[in-house]
């Protein structure tokens, strides 16, 4: 997994990229511009029992990616990138 940094109010938040973020062939940095402007449009529960936030944001292409964050079950800093695809894609987007 590689990673990227961002600070929230005095927490330094690492986000780690899994390798299934990458399976949509979107780029790290595409998903980090849009990570910068997403908002939580859903949260979905996993089959091991954990629970992955799905954001939406709009990359500098205007380009709207899918971003799925799954946390740990402890209070570390660092989340896991397990998702990023186009939003038109997206089972999300028929809840509306």
């Amino acid at each position: 997994m590689s990673h990227v940094c961002d600070t929230v109010g005095v927490v330094q938040i690492q986000f780690r990229f899994a390798r299934s973020a990458r399976r949509h062939r979107i780029s790290k940095g595409r998903a980090w511009e849009a990570m910068q402007n997403a908002v939580l449009v859903a949260i979905d529960h996993r089959a091991d029992g954990r629970a992955a936030g799905i954001f939406v944001g709009t990359d500098s292409r205007g380009l709207e990616l899918e971003i799925g964050i799954g946390g740990n079950d402890d209070d570390s800093v660092i989340w896991a990138i397990i998702h990023v695809m186009p939003y038109r894609y997206s089972k999300h987007q028929q809840r509306k």
